[in-house]
């Protein structure tokens, strides 16, 4: 795959919106587009049933220094807009997109989002941790 590269975190965020919008579609899960065109909407998505959906992307940082020398990649997603917690979301879909063109997909239900971020790391990915939001689809229908 190739290496992805955005020259603004508007270009990376209308990447993992189309991405996402191709996906839900695949998935059999109806929606309306409510950013596209429009960057006020708080929500890129809402399904027919009016959930609403939000979409993160991330490309990974080095954080720390494994004992073998190597850095361990991270990704970092706010749930916040200039300072304000996103409240009205039910869903978000975070993206870890990897620099070699691969990808993670999770869908986490808001309620179980207490912060206003999460970090995401790859020991976390190798180790499970998130396992059960990946590509779960489920939480949406």
């Amino acid at each position: 795959m190739a290496k992805l590269k955005f020259k603004s975190n508007v270009e990376k965020g209308d990447y993992g919106e189309s991405y996402i919008f191709m996906k839900l579609q695949d998935e059999g899960i109806n929606i309306k587009w409510l950013s596209f065109g429009h960057a006020r909407h708080q929500a890129d998505f809402i399904t027919e049933s009016g959930t609403l959906i939000d979409v993160k992307t991330a490309m990974p940082r080095p954080c720390s220094r494994r004992k073998n020398g190597s850095f361990q990649n991270h990704w970092g997603f706010n749930f916040h807009h200039h300072g304000d917690k996103q409240l009205k979301i039910d869903v978000f879909i975070c993206i870890t997109l990897q620099s070699t063109g691969g990808t993670n997909i999770f869908v986490f239900p808001s309620e179980l989002i207490s912060g206003y971020n999460i970090n995401i790391s790859d020991r976390q990915l190798s180790r499970g941790k998130f396992d059960y939001f990946k590509e779960n689809w489920d939480l949406i229908k």
